[in-house]
């Protein structure tokens, strides 16, 4: 977007912000206006976006899906047009290609707040339902979505275009009563989400599979956004995740999962960052707080098979079988990358990785206590494949002395760099000689 004003720019504005009765906003405050376009000024392209500053003209824009638009006024309940509208919205874009809202929308930096769409039975169900455009600067306060499939506060599927400096404020409920519920978005199936984030005071909910703090489905690119969780995320089957619900393909970079509430799934693969990786890659990106689940449980991933490096998980993981301080299975290649956590579960149990299949894990370690019943590791609860090198755990923290992989140390050569053999100090890690464990040099502790 090339317009890029911002409250304290409103004056350059004045001259197209007189309503019919001549005031200028001077003493008598902003007057929204709408031209002959339905929007308050502008032709509808880059250079001139159409100004919205009513819901009835926000609802406009679902007449030209190609064009430019720009929020220059905070859309709230409390504002005309929102009884009918932003209290039973119509999602922007109900399809693919012409049907997508392929334009560019541009928050500026103001607040559309208590939206609210009910619409169970309708698929790609947001404030968008369906972009290949671009949005950003968008901040949006969430009452209630519910939808079928692919339901997102901001967007309910995103085909292709970027979403860029947007955040969702979910204080009650983003539902989707089949599959794929995320806060700012529920199904992305390609594109960008960058400088971004989601904060969870409410619930996201998928009835059956994929949900995520921030996106219930990513194939596509996350970088440097986020997902804070107060509330509840959960499915009522599989892959649910503090950031994203399942990941397949893509790249999910410096991003972050915030737990102090609730990231469960009902049967299988739950992760404090990603639910289930099936692919694709993870780097420089971290989880802290607690995840709970009964099979594939992980502080960062439940089950991957992907690519995991530079990354790290704080919270206590508990599950029945097959959990592990940072990843539940892996099947892929975990690398430069730790868990401090407490495990707990029955079978199949690791403070770094609960079940290796194949694949490489190498340069990680992890310091969690321990607890199971059978297969239960220090490092790995139980290797079927793959190798494990340069990898190490706290066989005293852990309360385990054995594990299917790595080497256990004590306290005191956990926190001595000359322990880790072969690894990149100080360009991935850094450490404080016999007072910390191994950090990740992007940490800046």
């Amino acid at each position: 977007m090339t317009f890029d004003a911002k409250p304290q720019e409103i004056d350059s504005l004045k001259s197209n912000l007189i309503s019919s009765t001549g005031d200028d906003g001077s003493g008598g405050g902003f007057v929204c206006t709408s031209e002959a376009s339905g929007f308050h000024d502008g032709i509808g392209t880059l250079e001139s976006p159409y100004q919205i500053c009513s819901w009835s003209q926000l609802n406009a824009t679902r007449n030209n899906l190609s064009c430019s638009y720009v929020l220059i006024s905070d859309l709230s309940s409390s504002d005309l047009n929102y009884s009918g509208l932003g209290d039973d919205w119509q999602p922007i874009g109900t399809g693919s290609g012409a049907d997508s809202f392929s334009g560019n929308f541009n928050g500026n930096g103001y607040t559309i707040s208590n939206l609210t769409i009910n619409k169970p039975e309708v698929n790609c169900v947001g404030l968008f339902g369906v972009v290949s455009g671009n949005i950003t600067n968008v901040d949006l306060n969430v009452v209630s979505v519910t939808g079928q499939n692919s339901v997102g506060g901001l967007v309910g599927n995103q085909i292709s275009g970027t979403i860029s400096s947007s955040s969702a404020t979910v204080s009650g409920n983003v539902t989707a009563s089949s599959w794929n519920a995320g806060g700012l978005v529920g199904y992305q199936d390609g594109g960008t989400i960058s400088d971004s984030s989601a904060t969870v005071s409410g619930n996201v909910t998928a009835g059956t599979w994929n949900a995520g703090g921030l996106v219930g489905v990513s194939h596509g690119t996350i970088s440097s956004s986020s997902a804070t969780v107060s509330g509840s995320v959960s499915s009522a089957v599989n892959d649910v995740g503090g950031l994203v619900g399942y990941q397949n393909g893509g790249t999910i970079s410096d991003s972050s999962a915030t737990i102090s509430g609730s990231v469960t799934a009902s049967n299988q693969y739950a992760g404090g960052l990603v639910g289930r990786q099936s692919s694709g890659t993870i780097s420089n990106s971290y989880a802290t707080g607690s995840v709970s689940g009964n099979e594939d449980v992980g502080g960062l991933v439940g089950y991957s098979g992907g690519t995991i490096s530079n990354s790290y998980s704080t919270g206590n993981v508990s599950g029945n079988k097959k959990v592990g301080g940072l990843v539940s299975s892996s099947g892929g290649t975990i690398s430069n990358s730790y868990s401090t956590g407490n495990v707990s579960g029955n079978e199949k149990v690791g403070g770094l990785v609960g079940r290796q299949s194949s694949g490489t894990i190498s340069n990680s370690y992890s310091t969690g206590n321990v607890t199971g019943s059978s297969a239960v590791g220090g490092l790995v609860g139980i290797r079927e494949g793959g190798n494990t090198i340069n990898s190490y755990w706290n066989n005293q923290t852990s309360g385990q002395s054995t594990s299917a992989g790595g080497t256990g140390k004590t306290t005191a050569e956990m926190k001595t760099q000359n322990t880790f053999a072969g690894w990149d100090f100080p360009s991935i890690w850094n450490i404080n000689e016999g007072t910390s464990y191994p950090y990740l040099q992007w940490q800046n502790l």
